[in-house]
């Protein structure tokens, strides 16, 4: 009998199990639980039979036994369980398959491409085992979402996470939000990308970047992942967010912005950066300054946004704020979270200042005076203004009158 403690655990989930047995191939439910459901019983039975049909089970000869154990799952969930365990099974039995990925068979249609200098305040990771986190991921406030399957996911859960994190991106529908997924340091970050859809995706963060060399194997990645999907990777807007978490990495910070247009972000994890060089992580982070100010002075060389690190203390909301607001003096244009709440401060604090907002106001009137007049480019001040700029002024506007509301 399932606890109500492991329903809440398991909220928004479902269990698809396959074994060898009974004389045909067959869908029980082992337990419906008695709570709002997403989908009926009739779709979760007909999600599974799509995927009966999609990896062939029929013409293996097998007589297998398919229990569903549902927790409320959504379709999406429901359709990544079921591609996990058929392809475990086939890998199993070494059939044909093992490989194939499955979708439902209507997706999203894939976001409006990201952009590289865009408004980055908060980038909250998202643990990429957990459905249910998935899912509330697209009510964030958030600018950007990380789905994160590095730290958050243990080892064995891994290869579930990546199909779990293919079936959110192609299935949810998000509300403007930058969608990134942080994948493992190579050679383990090769499987979440051969897994991935980059066409849902806005960029990859790539822990442990120690060199231009892993950006350029990251691309060579990427351009198979979306070569797969008759996509290409110079016709995409697929943006590379490196971690720099070593001291070798903080050495080669600047080739390592200037070595691809794609470099749009750049962070330090203080945590594996401290353990790297052999010190105790402080409460204020000074013994990491230099290295946080070489990393600042490269980001700002090679115009890439610079995010500062996470703060783990997810309740001490009044110590946050004062960080938040030191990181933004120092020149940070946003926060990385690990929790919800942590969001509407680091949003507060990351908001553009008065100056910024008048600044803003300025540029789009003169561009919208310069279209009218079928001007080409514009000054302000004496400063040529380009289009990248006027996009980023347009968000600083938009961003003010939303906040005014």
């Amino acid at each position: 009998m399932t606890t109500k403690k492991e329903i809440l655990r398991r909220k928004g989930d479902c269990d698809v199990l396959i074994e060898e047995k009974g004389e045909k191939i067959g869908i029980e439910f082992l337990e419906i639980l008695e709570q709002p459901t997403a989908i009926s019983e009739e779709d979760v039975k007909t999600i599974v039979n799509q995927a009966v049909t999609h990896y062939k089970i029929s013409e293996l000869n097998i007589a297998i036994q398919i229990t569903v154990k549902y927790y409320g799952a959504p379709d999406w969930v429901v359709a990544a369980r079921a591609e996990t365990a058929f392809r475990s099974f086939l890998n199993l039995k070494k059939k044909a398959g093992s490989n194939l990925k499955f979708a439902l068979p209507k997706l999203q249609i894939a976001p409006e491409n990201s952009e590289k200098l865009r408004l980055r305040r908060s980038m909250m990771y998202i643990p990429g085992s957990s459905p249910y986190m998935l899912g509330k991921a697209c009510g964030s406030k958030s600018d950007s979402i990380i789905f994160d399957l590095e730290d958050s996911v243990a080892t064995n859960q891994k290869e579930k996470a990546r199909i779990l994190i293919r079936h959110a991106s192609q299935n949810l529908k998000f509300t403007g939000q930058e969608i990134l997924v942080r994948i493992n340091e190579f050679p383990m970050g090769e499987k979440d990308l051969e897994e991935l859809d980059l066409r849902y995706i806005h960029g990859i963060l790539i822990p442990k970047c120690q060199s231009p060399k892993t950006i350029e194997k990251l691309e060579k990645l990427m351009e198979q992942n979306l070569n797969t999907y008759s996509t290409n990777l110079n016709e995409s807007n697929v943006f590379i967010h490196p971690l720099i978490e070593t001291a070798l990495g903080v050495e080669y910070a600047f080739p390592i912005c200037e070595c691809s247009e794609r470099i749009a972000t750049i962070a330090m994890g203080l945590e594996d950066y401290c353990a790297d060089c052999g010190m105790e992580r402080s409460k204020d982070d000074q013994e990491s300054q230099w290295a946080l100010s070489r990393i600042r002075n490269a980001a700002v060389a090679t115009r890439v946004q610079n995010v500062s690190s996470v703060f783990s203390k997810i309740h001490d909301l009044e110590q946050l704020e004062k960080i938040a607001i030191r990181d933004k003096k120092l020149g940070y244009q946003g926060k990385r979270a690990i929790h919800p709440k942590q969001i509407p401060v680091i949003n507060r604090v990351f908001l553009p200042s008065q100056e910024e907002i008048e600044w803003a106001t300025k540029v789009v009137k003169a561009y919208e005076e310069s279209q009218k007049k079928g001007l080409g480019a514009i000054s302000i001040d004496g400063q040529m203004i380009d289009v990248p700029v006027v996009k980023r002024a347009m968000r600083v506007v938009k961003l003010a009158e939303e906040v005014q509301k």
